[in-house]
């Protein structure tokens, strides 16, 4: 069960690896939404978790609002952001 699992995890990952090599820089299907996204948000956030943040775009918009901003992707990790 678990090697199939694996499997399926990995060709996710390659396919979403895939389809970030296709994407504009500074823009993706997400970023259109990332203003309305961020006014839905308090003030300010003490903590937010990005999960599926591919390059990191939105969670380094997070940041300006939050203390902590914790941003995980199945695909290959990206460098911190502070």
């Amino acid at each position: 069960m678990w090697e199939n699992n694996n499997a399926l995890t990995q060709k996710i990952r390659n396919d979403f690896d895939q389809i970030a090599l296709h994407e504009q820089e500074g823009w993706n299907h997400n970023s259109h939404y990332h203003n309305f996204l961020l006014k839905q948000l308090p003030f300010h956030c003490e903590n937010v978790l990005d999960i599926g943040c591919g390059t990191a775009l939105f969670s380094r918009l997070l940041t300006k609002g939050a203390d902590v901003v914790v941003a995980i992707d199945l695909s290959t990790p990206i460098s911190p952001i502070s």
